[in-house]
């Protein structure tokens, strides 16, 4: 492959429910509320003053994290859950565990950095790669790169234009990822794989023939 090490390379996303516990304490809702009642409270106090219908990043709680790399003969997904973890300050743990030593760490957007960074401080997490305190990992916007433009555009949406949704690796998610409710955060790391080499193409910084060779390898679930 290229001097640049696709190894090196890290596509992120992570799936999110409201944070009910912080969101009663700052509404002062009763305990007997139900979560799903508390994150609707919320939305609707965030419409009603005229935001978008999207809680702030220090209100999200981490569900799941998928992890998506180029190895030398796969390209390896690894998914953490929330459930199967023990709790959300293990997944950041693992996920802290999981990113190399140095490491560029490509997510769609500003959005899951920002919830990450604020999950490793709600839960007093000494983890410098989280907190964007580490100098040999970097966190990069990938949809920045891709697109040049400040808008915010679903990937999905732009996967489909770009006809990354028929690649082989989304079609093999389905038959590899169970259960499916994991289906749409993986998908979303494996479009970042797709989108970061499109442009990694685009830019020369790696060859066309590399590029071929990484969309040939298969997908591959961490166990």
């Amino acid at each position: 492959m290229t001097s640049r090490g696709l190894d090196k390379r890290v596509c992120l996303a992570i799936q999110t429910v409201a944070d009910a516990p912080s969101l009663r304490k700052i509404h002062g809702l009763p305990a007997d509320l139900s979560d799903f009642e508390v994150a609707e409270y919320a939305l609707q106090r965030l419409r009603a003053n005229g935001e978008k219908g999207v809680l702030p990043p220090y209100l999200q709680r981490i569900e799941q994290i998928a992890l998506v790399c180029c190895g030398a003969t796969e390209l390896r997904l690894t998914l953490l859950s929330e459930a199967r973890a023990g709790g959300e300050r293990e997944v950041l743990r693992q996920l802290a565990d999981l990113i190399p030593q140095e490491a560029e760490v490509f997510c769609w957007g500003t959005l899951d950095p920002a919830i990450l960074r604020c999950r490793a401080l709600h839960h007093e997490l000494a983890s410098p790669k989280l907190a964007g305190a580490d100098v040999r990992v970097t966190w990069q916007d990938l949809q920045a790169l891709a697109m040049g433009c400040p808008h915010e555009v679903e990937l999905d949406r732009y996967g489909q234009v770009l006809g990354m949704d028929t690649s082989p690796w989304l079609a093999s998610l389905e038959s590899t990822v169970r259960p499916l409710g994991n289906l749409s955060c993986a998908r979303k790391a494996v479009l970042s794989m797709h989108a970061l080499l499109r442009y990694e193409l685009a830019a020369g910084q790696i060859e066309p023939v590399d590029y071929t060779h990484a969309l040939s390898l298969a997908l591959g679930l961490a166990q």
